[in-house]
């Protein structure tokens, strides 16, 4: 329960929240930033599945979050018009709106970038190199921006691999095991310290034996990137994410 009077009840399986109540103590900040690392968590969540109606509660397990969270959230998602709300629960509309609002809010470059050169005769090769050490030793790392893209959607000719890793730790292990030399021109790999740090391996998966961040983590990244970055993210949407918000747009008729 806030100060307000509006609340949530969770219980064996029961849920109950009763909103509407103005708040009478609102945080300083005018508006709510629905893309930062910890809400964005949401927008990945739901993009995941775009058929599916959401319980509070259900977000909550699926992005391990608060349900008070969530319904902050969300209540501001549906004001943006991002969301419905229907007795099923929440639904994602507007999907293609959403990535836009997204690109315009983000950059890739709040990242924090270590660049490295490896010896190698192409961005190909040291793809390669990282799919044999992944087999040798379990390293935390996704790969980003046009080498992610390359494996889910080949389009552009790129020249720097990208790769986020999870801690100092794990850049420092993965320098060790590429045999790369920190440089501050003439890198041929970034290493990115990720600014979602909570979220920006949300949904990554395997391919071709190497990690790789979500469809929608690889959009937002390129689109902001200068080296052919549009091209290839909009190449991206009509490959993979073009689907998902037909999926949407479709099932938001049928509520209708």
């Amino acid at each position: 329960m806030d100060l307000s009077g509006n609340k949530w009840i969770e219980f064996e399986g029961l849920y109950l929240d009763a909103e509407g109540h103005a708040n009478k103590y609102p945080e300083e900040r005018k508006d709510r930033d629905l893309f930062a690392d910890k809400a964005s968590l949401i927008f990945r969540a739901m993009f995941e599945q775009p058929q599916k109606a959401w319980r509070v509660h259900e977000l909550a397990e699926a992005v391990h979050v608060t349900p008070g969270f969530v319904s902050k959230i969300t209540i501001a998602m549906k004001q943006r018009g991002y969301i419905s709300k229907t007795e099923a629960g929440l639904r994602l509309i507007n999907a293609k709106s959403i990535l836009d609002d997204w690109v315009f809010a983000y950059s890739y470059r709040k990242n924090q970038e270590y660049n490295y050169f490896c010896m190698a005769t192409s961005p190909k090769e040291i793809i390669e190199r990282l799919k044999n050490t992944n087999k040798l030793d379990k390293v935390d790392y996704a790969l980003a921006l046009q080498a992610g893209a390359h494996l889910v959607a080949p389009h552009a000719e790129f020249e720097l691999v990208h790769i986020y890793v999870r801690n100092q730790a794990t850049r420092e292990k993965l320098a060790k095991l590429l045999s790369l030399q920190s440089v501050n021109r003439g890198q041929n790999v970034v290493i990115l310290d990720p600014y979602y740090r909570q979220s920006v391996f949300y949904g990554e998966r395997k391919i071709d034996d190497l990690w790789v961040v979500s469809d929608l983590q690889l959009y937002i990244d390129l689109y902001s990137y200068p080296l052919r970055g549009i091209e290839q993210a909009e190449y991206l949407y009509r490959k993979k994410l073009a689907k998902i918000a037909a999926q949407i747009s479709e099932e938001r008729s049928h509520v209708r």
